[in-house]
């Protein structure tokens, strides 16, 4: 007995050992902060009260929501602070004590505006000289707001709404409406609507998901089964909606030219930079311009954060319907080896304790891509137009969905399992989410910390093994 407690000393730490480096190599690959020269952060308000509500909701009165309707709530207020501190946690030593290296653009509504705000006071307490009061960890950061559609939508353009009223009849949107008649059916009977069209899905999602949020009680119609249905429906629906070539023109151009002048500046720093440390006596003279921004933050609504993921087309095993107070990360990283290039991660808003996740854009499916990728992503979807009128809504049929593999019959469809990934949603039952491995370094490090732990225990059981033989020896030698 005393030979195998003592093995399972050693066998034991060793499974242990081997598990938790293991699991570690399943995690986004955290940044590397020596080589990180930009940093753009495109973050969705944080939760809300209700906007808009169906005919039948319990909760439409305004008693419900003392912020008043369409405002950021008490729990969005701790979400977008929460936001921030894991933003800190994961770019801690880029990110600059100099307010002014920071800039800030938020779409003109409260909700938008209140979210930027909290976010800046999380990720940018004072330090130093900064820390003006001692009675207040909090400093001023500029807010630039902009009314234009370049961080929300415009729900009063006719263009838009004719364009999705166009979507809604499509045989695209029809394929995915016909996997879900049973759902539909319940939609109707229960909320009031006659009949059911796509805005009527994406409205019954957001407001329920909020409802979730503000911890009230579903109706009992709407079980789990349901749920999970209704939130695949309306993450398809939408990146039909927001993968349209029409919509991207509208909603995601003017945010792509805005992501277009943040790269061009972040490009440019790196250049000054370079130029800087090449010339001694020129940043001797002043050629440092320590006011240069390095981190971007825009805030915005949470449908133009969608367009931005459905018109980057960001990852292809799963749909992302981005929840309140969820964030995309551009890092933008240059070091000698790999020249310039980025990363993009996605952090949720729903659950603040699940990591940050890799995302990659149809343009590189790899970690590291080569800058050029992002600045083709960009240009591919900028436009110079301010004026939209002129677009044709006849353009080409709307494509369906980007599948892996052929649609599933309608009995099938209907056992989708929400996987607790908030807002991370499966296609055709693949799993959600595999997060690429850490570097090659980290794999092999396992394997020889694994080997070792091997060598130690083979080593243990041999002294084990030797020692019983002795004594063995010394009994015999006894009698």
């Amino acid at each position: 007995m005393s030979y195998f407690r003592y093995q399972s000393a050693f066998v034991v730490p060793l499974t242990v050992t081997c598990f938790i480096f293991s699991s570690l190599s399943t995690q986004v690959a955290s940044v590397d902060t020596d080589s990180l020269k930009g940093l753009i952060l495109l973050v969705s308000s944080g939760h809300t009260s209700i906007k808009n509500s169906f005919p039948n909701d319990l909760y439409a009165d305004a008693s419900y929501w003392p912020d008043g309707l369409d405002e950021l709530t008490i729990d969005g207020k701790d979400q977008m602070y929460s936001l921030g501190q894991a933003i800190a946690s994961r770019y801690e030593d880029f990110l600059p004590d100099n307010p002014h290296q920071v800039y800030i653009k938020s779409y003109d509504d409260d909700s938008c505006l209140e979210s930027a705000e909290v976010l800046a006071a999380s990720v940018f307490p004072p330090q130093g000289r900064w820390d003006w009061n001692e009675n207040l960890k909090w400093q001023p950061i500029a807010v630039h707001s902009f009314t234009d559609d370049i961080l929300g939508t415009n729900s009063s353009n006719t263009i838009l709404a004719e364009r999705v009223s166009r979507i809604g009849s499509s045989a695209a949107a029809n394929q995915i409406l016909l996997m879900h008649q049973n759902l539909l059916s319940i939609i109707q009977e229960q909320t009031g609507w006659n009949p059911v069209n796509i805005t009527n899905i994406l409205t019954l999602h957001d407001v329920l998901n909020t409802e979730t949020f503000a911890s009230l009680t579903l109706p009992a119609w709407l079980n789990d089964t349901l749920m999970n249905e209704l939130r695949q429906t309306a993450a398809e629906l939408a990146h039909l909606i927001y993968g349209d070539e029409v919509v991207q023109k509208i909603v995601s151009s003017p945010l792509f030219n805005q992501i277009g002048t943040f790269t061009k500046s972040i490009s440019s720093s790196i250049q000054s930079e370079e130029t800087s440390s090449s010339s001694p006596n020129e940043s001797e003279s002043g050629g440092d311009d320590s006011n240069q921004p390095k981190v971007f933050i825009l805030t915005m609504k949470q449908e133009k954060l969608l367009s931005f993921i459905a018109t980057s087309k960001l990852n292809s095993s799963y749909l992302i319907y981005p929840s309140e107070g969820s964030c995309i990360a551009i890092e933008i990283s240059k070091d000698a080896s790999k020249g310039s290039y980025f990363n993009i991660v996605y952090k949720s808003g729903f659950n603040m304790s699940q990591d940050w996740q890799p995302l990659q854009s149809a343009y590189c499916e790899e970690s590291d891509c080569p800058m050029a990728d992002l600045v083709k992503l960009i240009q591919s979807h900028e436009s110079d137009k301010t004026d939209f009128s002129g677009i044709s809504l006849s353009d080409k049929p709307v494509p369906p969905p980007k599948q892996p593999s052929p649609s599933p019959s309608p009995s099938d469809h209907s056992a989708f399992i929400y996987d607790k990934l908030d807002d991370l949603y499966p296609i055709n039952g693949i799993s959600p989410l595999k997060a690429r491995s850490s570097s090659g370094w980290n794999i092999f490090m396992i394997v020889v910390l694994c080997i070792a732990a091997a060598i130690i225990v083979l080593l243990a059981i041999g002294m084990l093994i030797s020692r019983q033989n002795g004594r063995r020896r010394n009994d015999y030698d006894y009698l």
